[in-house]
């Protein structure tokens, strides 16, 4: 298990705390959660944030470097993953990266979308400690809605 503390690992920590750094230049933050269909039983958090369009990218890079790096796991500051391992991604947006923790109390699950200077973070999980796939309706929803935003000119 890797316990250096790089600017990759900063990143992938700060994915499962929502609190990537620098801070943005605005976020908004939603739960949804699922009673039926394929998705039943879970849980997801929205967090749509802000920045530049170079550090958008500059996060998802970091992202995607720290997903492959760290598949045997970290443990950054007060946060300790047995497993890092990537996922699908939901063809959307500029681009996408999707991975999944385990090592918590409940695996979580987590796609990062970005669309222009905007990030759209999704993280699910299920109550019942098994685990979660993060919805892809969800994520192609929020999507299509910052597109139609920046279209309209009432999104950065």
């Amino acid at each position: 298990m890797e316990r250096r503390r790089g600017t990759r690992l900063r990143t992938a920590a700060a994915m499962s705390t929502a609190a990537l750094p620098p801070a943005p230049t605005a976020t908004a933050r939603r739960f949804a959660a699922a009673t039926t269909g394929d998705y039943r039983s879970t849980g997801t958090t929205i967090t749509l944030t802000s920045f530049t369009t170079a550090r958008a990218e500059k996060v998802m890079a970091e992202l995607r470097a720290a997903v492959a790096k760290y598949a045997g796991g970290y443990a950054g500051g007060a946060l300790t993953f047995t497993e890092v391992r990537k996922r699908d991604s939901v063809p959307v947006g500029d681009e996408a990266v999707s991975f999944h923790l385990t090592g918590r109390a409940n695996p979580t699950s987590y796609t990062l979308v970005r669309r222009g200077p905007t990030l759209i973070r999704l993280s699910s999980a299920v109550g019942t400690g098994g685990e979660a796939e993060v919805p892809q309706p969800v994520g192609v929803q929020q999507a299509m809605k910052i597109q139609a935003a920046q279209a309209r000119g009432t999104a950065s």
